[in-house]
């Protein structure tokens, strides 16, 4: 059986945005009624400047309902994107999404594939060789047959 093992959404917090509006920007990928941690890794850009990397990792039912909540807020437009470049966004058994960390501050999910963004990875457990992503995304329920 193929089920979502791992759901990690991260984000970079440069030092001229505010930690509590890019840690909100993260809550809100995932359930409201979760108790959230957010680890925090403090790093020196080459200037010397602080970056910090915000993630929050959630494993089993957490992380299958976290899926689906964020799928199923995707609209339909980049839903269809993200199924037609799917065979990008995959390495073995994850899944990788950008989402744009601008709109993110205005309540919004926008896919896209590069800039400053919200990081999200599925990770998925069970016997899926050979099977092609999409079909991995229905068999857990994330997108109709």
């Amino acid at each position: 059986m193929i089920r979502v093992s791992q759901y990690e959404v991260s984000a970079i917090c440069h030092s001229t945005e505010s930690e509590a509006k890019v840690y909100e920007c993260l809550k809100s990928f995932v359930p409201s009624d979760l108790q959230l941690v957010a680890i925090t890794q403090v790093l020196r850009g080459h200037y010397g400047n602080v970056i910090k990397v915000m993630k929050i990792a959630l494993k089993g039912d957490k992380a299958a309902k976290s899926a689906q909540l964020l799928i199923a807020s995707m609209n339909p437009h980049d839903l269809d994107y993200l199924l037609s470049t799917l065979e990008n966004r995959t390495e073995g058994s994850r899944i990788f999404l950008k989402f744009s960390k601008f709109k993110a501050f205005y309540g919004q999910k926008e896919l896209v594939d590069r800039g400053d963004a919200i990081k999200v990875i599925l990770s998925f457990s069970g016997y899926f060789k050979g099977l092609p992503p999409k079909s991995i995304l229905s068999k857990v329920g994330l997108i109709p047959n």
